[in-house]
């Protein structure tokens, strides 16, 4: 990776730090206030800063795969607990994740390699191993992700980011119970 990539994906880490501390805020007002010190026990937090003074630039890989697992289970967790509150809060999680991407000011795709582009832009994946494809056709486009790719971030809330995004697309975006990704051109 070279810098420029370096810092995009620590814009995109900041992005989703962003959108948890707003789920934490609000599991906080359901949990109370010390459900806030709870998550950066558990997770920690990631300092506030520009990227010269976040990130080692001996080591830029290893502290941007750090903060990007460190955000990934602040919104796991937080995400979780807010589940625990009962129905209807998967609900909530979705619109605020779907308006989140609707907001976002990406431009809609309108082909399957432009929708692929952005679910791994997207992403808080750092990883350069590639996806196993498994069919690809005009209309579809279905792939795995190498490793184990976590249930709650992509069924729930990397789905509804990326609905957003997608919104007025020809182009959706699912995740099946499998962990199997499709990008499927709306009929």
């Amino acid at each position: 990776m070279e810098e420029q990539e370096y810092r995009g994906f620590f814009d995109r880490i900041r992005l989703f730090n962003f959108m948890a501390k707003d789920i934490v805020a609000f599991a906080a007002q359901k949990y109370g206030p010390e459900f806030a010190d709870y998550m950066d026990m558990n997770c920690g937090a990631m300092p506030e800063g520009e990227y010269e003074a976040v990130i080692d630039q001996g080591a830029p890989l290893q502290f941007l795969e750090l903060y990007a697992g460190m955000v990934i289970r602040r919104l796991e967790l937080a995400s979780g607990k807010i589940l625990e509150l009962g129905d209807g809060f998967d609900t909530v999680l979705k619109n605020y994740f779907h308006n989140e991407g609707k907001n976002l000011g990406i431009d809609k795709p309108q082909n399957l390699n432009e929708a692929y582009g952005i679910v791994r832009t997207c992403a808080l994946d750092i990883t350069l191993s590639e996806d196993q494809f498994i069919s690809t056709t005009d209309k579809e486009l279905r792939w795995k992700k190498k490793g184990n790719p976590s249930p709650l971030y992509w069924t729930l809330l990397m789905t509804a980011l990326i609905s957003g995004i997608f919104d007025n697309s020809p182009v959706e975006f699912s995740v099946s119970e499998e962990m199997e990704f499709c990008l499927k051109i709306k009929s």
